[in-house]
């Protein structure tokens, strides 16, 4: 288990530490340094996918806990539309701190920083997750494609970035190339060395 103080106090606020095993600790422990202290300060692009690809890699390397990455999809009813998405996954429970701090493709609305699939900061809106689309969805979307330009465009980008971070979480050759060509600050090395500097510094 990781030993903190400040972080530690933040799990306890969950009130749910009796119900967690050493190793659900270890994983939200790490979200909330990863996320606190990296991910909003440096405003990472593609945050989602970077943080659950780090966090998968640290948590494995370090810890020997194994956790899914899971790139899918997420909406509400508020913003009015579909976008690529990742989080991670222990046990079937999902653990995504991303949205909580969401701008951008969602506009104003946060969704819940979800710990194990409890919430540990609300939202202003529930997101749904999906692994994949359904063919209803799919068949609105391609008669949207047909008449709307800006959701084409839209759209089209989001389902490159699904494709592309499906195919590169299922290979850590890809993975390392990908790494390569983040700038220095963010590649792996630099965020598990930011992550060991809180933790033991």
């Amino acid at each position: 288990m990781i030993k903190l103080s400040y972080v530690q106090s933040k799990i306890d606020q969950l009130n749910l530490l009796k119900q967690m095993t050493t190793e659900e600790r270890t994983i939200a422990e790490l979200v909330l340094i990863v996320n606190e202290y990296i991910t909003f300060r440096y405003k990472i692009a593609n945050g989602c996918y970077h943080n659950a690809i780090f966090v998968r890699e640290y948590l494995y390397k370090n810890f020997n806990i194994r956790v899914d990455i899971v790139v899918g999809w997420a909406s509400s009813v508020e913003i009015g539309h579909l976008f690529s998405h990742a989080w991670i996954e222990y046990h079937g429970k999902k653990t995504d701190p991303i949205l909580w701090g969401a701008c951008g493709v969602t506009g104003d609305y946060s969704g819940n920083f979800l710990i194990h699939d409890q919430i540990y900061q609300r939202g202003a809106v529930n997101f749904i997750y999906q692994k994949d689309l359904t063919e209803k969805q799919l068949n609105e979307i391609k008669k949207l494609i047909g008449t709307n330009a800006d959701f084409r465009e839209s759209i089209n980008s989001q389902f490159e970035l699904n494709k592309f971070f499906n195919k590169l979480v299922a290979d850590r050759d890809e993975m390392k190339k990908y790494d390569d060509t983040l700038e220095p600050l963010l590649n792996y090395e630099s965020m598990a060395r930011m992550v060991k500097n809180y933790l033991y510094g």
